[in-house]
C-alpha cells in the first residue's frame, strides 16, 4: 500500500477541523473511502479532537479582541513602511529613459499589499 503523501495528510487534517472547501471535502471523502490508510489516519485524529467537543465556548475577552487588532495594525503598518521604503530606494536620476525598465517602476499598493499580507488564502 502507498503510504499517504504531505498533501493527503494536510487535506484530512483540514477536514477534520473544518478548514477544507466543498471540492476539498468531496476529495477527502474519496480518499476515505478508498484508501484504509487514510481512514485510519482520520480515525486518529477524530478521537483526539473528540475530548474537544466537551469544552462549552467562551466569547473572547474583549482585552484580548483589543489586542489582537492593535497586533494585526501594528503588522499591517510594518507592511507598509517596508514597503515605502523599498519603493523609496528607487531613483529616476540615474536612468537615461525609466521605460527601459517597464517592471522596476509600476504603481505599487502598499495598502493593499498589507491586507493581503494579513488575510489567509481564499478569504476576501
Amino acid at each position: 500500500m502507498i503510504p499517504l503523501s504531505r498533501n493527503e495528510k494536510d487535506l484530512i487534517l483540514g477536514c477534520c477541523f473544518g478548514l477544507t472547501r466543498t471540492k476539498q471535502t468531496i476529495q477527502v471523502m474519496t480518499l476515505l473511502t478508498h484508501n484504509e490508510q487514510a481512514a485510519a489516519f482520520h480515525a486518529r485524529i477524530q478521537a483526539a479532537l473528540a475530548p474537544l467537543e466537551t469544552i462549552c465556548p467562551e466569547p473572547c475577552p474583549a482585552e484580548l479582541a483589543e489586542c489582537t487588532v492593535r497586533l494585526l495594525c501594528a503588522t499591517a503598518e510594518g507592511v507598509r513602511a517596508v514597503a515605502r521604503v523599498r519603493t523609496a530606494d528607487f531613483s529616476f536620476h540615474e536612468l537615461e529613459d525609466p521605460r527601459q525598465y517597464p517592471g522596476e517602476f509600476e504603481a505599487y499598493d502598499t495598502g493593499e499589499a498589507a491586507v493581503m499580507e494579513l488575510l489567509p488564502e481564499g478569504t476576501d
